[in-house]
C-alpha cells in the first residue's frame, strides 16, 4: 500500500518524468487497516514540489482520516532513468531448511505471501526468490514499480531479524529506493540482502532485486529495522 501510493502519486504529479528514486522514507505513526477486504481505510497523500530544473524533487506525506501524519518521503524524478551499480554484495548463507516462512513473524494474507523460496540465511544477510506484481493475482493496472517484490523484500528482512536480529522487528524507514529503467519482470525476482545489527534493538539492510538473467531491477538502501516493544527483554 505504501510503495504503491507514493510511486503512483509521484508519477501522476509529474507524468513527463521518470521516477528515479524514493528517498528518506520515515514511518512517523503506524496505520491499522480496518476492514481491509471491505470498505477499507481512507488515507490522503499530500504532494508538493521542492525543486525543479532538469527533473523534480517532491515531498510526499500520507495522512489518516484525522489528519495525523503517518509517513513522509521524497521522490526524485528525472528525464532519464537511474543508473544502478551492478556490484552486488553476496552474504555468507546457510541453508534455510524447513523453517517456517509464514505464520510467525509474517502474518500476511495469501495475496501478500510473495516469497517463493529462500536460498539461505546468515548473520550478514538473506537471499531468496519472490513473485512480482506480474505473477500475482493482484488487480491488473499499469504498475510503475514492483510493489509486490518490494514488500516481499521487507518480509525477508523480518525473517532475517527473527534469526539474527533478536526477535520480531518492524521496518521503520529507508534511505533510498532506486529504480532501473524497467523495474518490472515477468518471471521470478531474486533478492539479495546484506544485513547488520547497529544496536541490540536495531539493524539496517541493503537489498538488490534482479530478474532471472541477473539484470538489476531496483536497489533498496539503508532499510531500518527496530525490535518490536513486545519482543524486547
Amino acid at each position: 500500500v505504501l510503495f504503491r501510493s507514493i510511486s503512483r502519486v509521484a508519477q501522476a504529479f509529474r507524468p513527463d518524468l521518470h521516477l528515479r528514486a524514493i528517498q528518506d522514507l520515515r514511518v512517523l505513526k503506524g496505520i491499522k487497516l480496518h476492514d481491509f477486504d471491505g470498505a477499507g481505510t481512507r488515507l490522503r497523500v499530500r504532494c508538493r514540489q521542492l525543486s525543479n530544473g532538469d527533473g523534480a524533487l517532491l515531498e510526499l506525506e500520507i495522512l489518516g482520516d484525522d489528519e495525523a501524519l503517518h509517513y513522509r518521503a521524497r521522490a526524485e524524478l528525472s528525464r532519464t532513468a537511474a543508473h544502478l551499480d551492478n556490484a552486488v554484495s553476496q552474504p555468507s548463507l546457510r541453508a534455510w531448511g524447513n523453517a517456517t516462512i509464514y505464520g510467525d513473524v509474517l502474518f500476511h494474507g495469501r495475496e501478500f505471501q510473495v516469497i517463493q523460496t529462500l536460498e539461505g540465511v546468515g548473520e550478514t544477510g538473506i537471499a531468496g526468490t519472490l513473485r512480482g506484481v506480474n505473477t500475482t493475482a493482484w488487480q491488473a493496472e499499469p504498475w510503475h514499480t514492483d510493489v509486490a517484490a518490494l514488500d516481499g523484500g521487507l518480509q525477508m528482512l523480518l525473517l532475517w531479524a527473527r534469526e539474527f536480529g533478536g526477535g520480531a522487528t518492524l521496518p521503520m524507514g529507508f534511505g533510498e529506493l532506486r529504480f532501473a529503467a524497467a523495474p518490472l519482470s515477468d518471471g521470478p525476482i531474486r533478492v539479495i540482502a546484506s544485513c547488520r545489527k547497529t544496536s541490540p534493538s536495531q539493524a539496517v539492510a541493503d537489498l538488490t532485486f534482479v530478474d532471472r538473467r541477473g539484470v538489476q531491477l531496483s536497489q533498496l538502501r539503508n532499510a531500518q529495522l527496530v525490535l518490536r516493544p513486545d519482543a524486547r527483554a
